[in-house]
């Protein structure tokens, strides 16, 4: 709900927001959500790659199975090897971050977006 609301994020991907487009079927067969969220900032690459390298909390990674935050940038991480028109086509926008939250403290974990978002700004 935090990046829902953040002017700097352009949409958030979470079946647990009433905003996703499968947000009714999710209730329906979830019994939970998960601790990864993806989001698009409203920025460019760059600006974005430097909303990555200011967070504290999560480690750089592209294995989201393990109990630490994690974080990507999407376009740059595990999809590098597609051309523009490919990552177009798949929607993968190169503001789009990949974040999974580990055991840390959810509070820690917003106050260090919202740091590295001020950052950008």
């Amino acid at each position: 709900k935090y990046l829902q609301q953040h002017p700097q994020v352009k949409k958030v991907f979470y079946t647990g927001l009433e905003s996703h487009p499968h947000s009714s079927l999710a209730q329906k067969y979830l019994t939970g959500h998960g601790g990864v969220v993806s989001f698009e900032l409203d920025t460019d690459r760059e600006a974005t790659s430097k909303f990555v390298d200011a967070l504290q909390v999560p480690f750089m990674g592209t294995n989201f199975g393990s109990s630490h935050a994690m974080v990507e940038q999407c376009s740059v991480f595990t999809y590098y090897h597609l051309s523009p028109d490919e990552k177009q086509e798949l929607e993968i926008s190169d503001s789009l971050v990949r974040l999974s939250i580990g055991y840390e403290n959810s509070d820690l974990a917003i106050e260090d977006i919202d740091k590295a978002l001020k950052r950008i700004k």
